[in-house]
């Protein structure tokens, strides 16, 4: 990080890669951008629709940043850092370096996953104007959705699901993602089971991505 900093003194976000422990193996993270060198300047949002690419125990922040973005909105239960990263990504573009800086310990029972959490997770209103005229934010923030929404099935809350649906672009999802948001509760959980399994054999990277 120190390196990259005073490689590049224009900058003022950094983050690196992170690699996933199972307990079954130690895979690397997938993200949407392409490897042209030992580190990219990206968009956030462009660069984030597999993992993101900044992560909170491997990236690098100018003080000046948070002078002008604010802080961790603390009213947010869950899904502090991804509001924050979304308005640095409004702002700053990121110095990204491949190489791996931290691990993330898989837990199946985390935090982020717990049905009474649902109601206290951002609901990106806030972006509303932002993501009408930036396209890239737009797909970002409806994966983003889409992840909420089958949780929301996950957990048979019918009505934030019809909330986080009705609010996505389906243009922005595959195939893949189109036909899950749409299986019913039972079903979801079957594949969940056996794609939690896969991720701890490190056969699968992430949970309906």
């Amino acid at each position: 990080m120190f390196q990259n900093i005073n490689r590049f003194p224009k900058e003022k976000v950094f983050s690196a890669a992170f690699e996933i422990e199972t307990s079954k193996n130690v895979i690397s993270a997938i993200y949407s951008i392409d490897k042209t060198s030992d580190c990219e300047l990206v968009n956030y949002f462009e660069a984030s629709t597999k993992e993101s690419v900044i992560w909170t125990s491997c990236a690098v922040f100018h003080k000046s940043v948070f002078d002008e973005i604010g802080d961790f909105d603390i009213t947010i239960k869950s899904g502090q850092d991804t509001d924050l990263w979304i308005r640095i990504g409004l702002v700053y573009p990121i110095l990204f370096s491949w190489k791996i800086l931290a691990r993330y310990i898989f837990d199946k029972n985390s935090l982020s996953r717990k049905k009474e959490n649902l109601n206290e997770k951002m609901n990106f209103l806030k972006f509303s104007k932002d993501e009408k005229n930036n396209p890239a934010l737009k797909k970002f923030l409806d994966l983003n959705r889409y992840s909420l929404a089958v949780k929301c099935l996950l957990y048979g809350d019918a009505i934030n699901y019809t909330i986080f649906k009705k609010s996505i672009d389906f243009k922005n999802l595959t195939l893949k993602k189109r036909i899950l948001i749409r299986l019913p509760g039972l079903v979801l959980h079957l594949l969940l089971k056996i794609n939690l399994l896969l991720v701890q054999i490190g056969w699968s990277k992430s949970v309906f991505k």
